[in-house]
């Protein structure tokens, strides 16, 4: 499933997209599990709470990977998010 996520942690959340939404919440999980998240913002705020939650905004049929970037980019404007 194509789409844009949000990931939030505490009161603060992350904005992200991917082609294979399922495959990516299973990365960041295990990631942040890990103590190996590339975002550093995010990986402290999981070490701290020790959840997060993932929650699909859009899902698309299909998509270019410029187009899904564009999308990824209002819904980031849109919702400012912290990390």
């Amino acid at each position: 499933m194509i789409g844009i996520y949000r990931i939030i942690i505490g009161n603060k959340s992350y904005i992200g997209s991917s082609i294979n939404l399922l495959a990516r919440k299973k990365q960041h999980y295990s990631d942040l599990r890990c103590n190996r998240h590339c975002n550093p913002f995010l990986q402290n705020a999981y070490n701290k709470y020790k959840e997060f939650n993932f929650e699909i905004l859009e899902t698309l049929p299909s998509c270019t990977d410029e187009n899904l970037r564009i999308l990824e980019k209002s819904y980031i404007k849109k919702l400012k998010p912290e990390f």
